[in-house]
């Protein structure tokens, strides 16, 4: 069974425990107090998803994006996207798998993700406009923020918090936050082609800056051969 949204108390919430959507549910629920708006969507068995008390796409009414004049002028895009490059420069697309999953990858792109008819749907019900403070802090040479802001208002009045973030991770102003995930994405995907000795190699070089500045140049291609 598939849960679009869950509402209950924390407890209920957490129960669901799709991790992967738990730091935007937090965020997103504050606003409805003890009836708390607990993004998640995926399987549960019947007993968590009686409990949680889900609802679908048809019980939002609408979804606010803010972003800076950059984000609106770029990859503010509606109507039909026809290819991975097309989605991943459609603000749109990337907040509904968000949504949907609780993450975005860049597999997310492809046709058989977007075959999903809730990503459209969702996309319907989105309002992209540009916030003035976000642009200006996008220039500013001492900011360049990458601010953007989301907030779902649902069919039956109630809404979530409006959810504001500058520096996304990613953002040098989060090196200390972002380096792991880097490290982690590059173990995850150099194992996607090479075998564990050589990963661990390679892992134990890159982690070692000494090492990787002395080691010569054919050496380290040659880590990498298939």
């Amino acid at each position: 069974r598939v849960v679009v949204c869950t509402r209950g108390n924390s407890e209920g919430a957490a129960s669901v425990g799709a991790e992967e959507a738990l730091g935007l549910g937090r965020k997103l629920a504050s606003s409805l107090g003890t009836r708390l708006c607990w993004l998640v969507w995926g399987p549960l068995s019947d007993a968590e998803a009686e409990k949680a008390g889900s609802f679908g796409v048809d019980d939002i009414d609408r979804i606010s994006i803010e972003t800076q004049e950059s984000g609106v002028r770029i990859i503010d895009k509606t109507g039909a996207l026809h290819n991975p490059a097309d989605r991943d420069h459609c603000i749109q697309y990337m907040v509904a798998v968000a949504l949907i999953k609780g993450n975005l990858t860049a597999e997310d792109y492809e046709d058989d993700v977007a075959a999903d008819p809730r990503i459209d749907a969702l996309r319907d019900k989105m309002q992209v406009n540009e916030n003035e403070r976000f642009s200006e802090d996008y220039l500013d040479p001492h900011k360049r923020s990458i601010a953007n802001a989301v907030q779902v208002f649902f069919a039956d009045g109630t809404k979530t918090d409006r959810i504001e973030v500058d520096y996304p991770m990613g953002h040098r102003r989060r090196r200390g936050e972002g380096i792991p995930l880097l490290n982690a994405k590059f173990e995850r995907n150099i194992a996607t082609r090479l075998n564990l000795a050589q990963c661990e190699r390679i892992f134990s070089v890159c982690n070692d800056q000494a090492q990787l500045e002395s080691t010569p140049v054919d050496e380290f291609i040659g880590m990498w051969v298939v």
